[in-house]
C-alpha cells in the first residue's frame, strides 16, 4: 500500500485540467480524496471514471469559491465526512483578459476573491482546524507578459506550503 493511501486529501477546482489529474492521481493511491468545483457535469464524469477503475469514488462538493459563506460550509462538510484533512491543494483558479477597465468590477472582485482571498481563508482554516495538516499545495496557471511585475507574497515557500506557477 502506497504512503499516501488513508489520507485525507482535499481539493479546490477539482473538475478539470490540473485539479482533474489530481484528483485522479490520489484516488488510485487510495487517498480519501474530497475535491470542490462549480463544474458538477465534469465532476460526475470524474467520479465515474474512478470508480470504474476499482478505486474509491471521491467525495464532490458543488461550490462556488467565491461565495465564503458557500466555501465555510463545504469545508465544514468534508470534515464531518472525512475528518481531518493531511493535504490541501489550492488548484481553483480563474483569469480575466483584456483591458482592466472594460472588467465590470463584480467580475474582478469575484476573481480576487476566488484567486487570493480564497486560498488564504482555506490555508488558514487548515493551519487551525486542521492539527495534522502534512502539506498545503497551491497551483496557478498563469501567463504573464511582463513576469518581473509579478509579486505573490502568499505563495513565498515556507514549510509546508509548496507553490506551483
Amino acid at each position: 500500500m502506497s504512503a499516501i493511501a488513508e489520507r485525507h486529501i482535499l481539493i479546490t477546482g477539482g473538475a478539470s485540467g490540473i485539479g482533474e489529474a489530481t484528483v485522479e492521481a490520489f484516488a488510485r493511491q487510495n487517498a480519501k480524496v474530497a475535491f470542490f468545483d462549480v463544474q458538477k457535469d465534469a465532476a460526475e464524469v470524474l467520479i465515474r471514471r474512478i470508480s470504474e477503475m476499482g478505486h474509491p469514488a471521491p467525495l464532490f462538493l458543488e461550490c462556488d469559491l467565491t461565495d465564503t459563506a458557500a466555501s465555510q460550509a463545504a469545508v465544514s462538510h468534508v470534515m464531518e465526512a472525512l475528518g481531518n484533512i493531511d493535504v490541501l491543494v489550492n488548484n481553483a483558479g480563474i483569469g480575466l483578459f483584456g483591458n482592466f477597465v472594460d472588467q465590470s468590477l463584480q467580475t474582478t472582485l469575484g476573481m480576487l476573491q476566488l484567486n487570493m482571498l480564497s486560498v488564504t481563508e482555506l490555508r488558514t482554516f487548515s493551519q487551525k482546524r486542521w492539527c495534522n495538516a502534512e502539506r498545503v499545495i497551491s497551483c496557478l496557471s498563469l501567463v504573464f507578459s511582463d513576469i518581473s511585475r509579478l509579486q505573490v507574497t502568499q505563495l513565498m515557500p515556507r514549510p509546508r506550503v509548496t507553490s506551483f506557477c
